[in-house]
C-alpha cells in the first residue's frame, strides 16, 4: 500500500495549536462568566424597577434649559403689582405680546438689544429665554425668526471675513 505525502504548512500547524490552547484556557471560564453577567444584569434591572429612568416633566425641563440655576423664576408666579396698576400692567403685557407676534417688530427689537454695548451674553440668554417662553405655542413662527436671525449672522460674518468657527461662539 502506498501512502501519499501531505505537505502541511507550518503556519497552519501553529494556528491549530494556538486554537486548541485558546479553547483549553478560555472555554472553562465561559459558563461562569456568562452566569456572572446574567446576575449583574438582573441586579441592575432590579435597581431600576422602583426608580425607573430619571426624567423631568416638560415644565421642569424647560425651566432648567431656559433659565438654568434659577429655581423660582418670576415667569412661574402670578404678577405681583399693586392693585391700582394691575390692569395697566396686564394691558401693557398683552400689547407687548401682540408686538412680539409681529415679525418685523421682533427682529427690530432683537437687533436693537444686540446693538447695545452694555447688553451682556447673560442678558441675551435671558431675553431669548423669555421670548421663547412667549412663543412656545408658535414654534413655527419662532423657527422662522431664528432662521432669519441666523441668516443675518452668517451674512455679517461673511462681510467681516471672520473665521467660520467664530460664527456661533457664546
Amino acid at each position: 500500500m502506498y501512502l501519499a505525502k501531505v505537505y502541511v504548512h507550518p503556519t497552519s500547524t501553529i494556528r491549530h495549536v494556538a486554537d486548541s490552547t485558546f479553547k483549553e484556557t478560555v472555554c472553562p471560564f465561559i459558563p461562569s462568566a456568562f452566569a456572572e453577567l446574567q446576575t449583574d444584569i438582573h441586579e441592575l434591572t432590579s435597581d431600576l424597577d422602583g426608580v425607573g429612568i430619571p426624567f423631568l416633566d416638560y415644565r421642569a425641563y424647560t425651566m432648567r434649559v431656559l433659565f438654568p440655576g434659577i429655581e423660582e423664576h418670576p415667569v412661574l408666579r402670578d404678577l405681583e403689582v399693586p392693585g391700582y396698576r394691575q390692569e395697566q400692567v396686564e394691558k401693557g403685557l398683552k400689547l407687548f405680546g401682540q408686538l412680539i407676534n409681529n415679525k418685523v417688530f421682533l427682529l427690530s427689537f432683537i437687533r436693537t438689544l444686540e446693538s447695545q454695548r452694555g447688553f451682556s451674553m447673560r442678558d441675551r440668554g435671558n431675553v431669548a429665554s423669555l421670548i421663547m417662553t412667549m412663543l412656545q405655542s408658535k414654534l413655527e413662527y419662532a423657527t422662522d425668526v431664528l432662521k432669519h436671525l441666523l441668516s443675518d449672522l452668517i451674512d455679517r460674518n461673511l462681510e467681516s471675513k471672520n473665521h467660520p468657527k467664530l460664527l456661533l461662539r457664546r
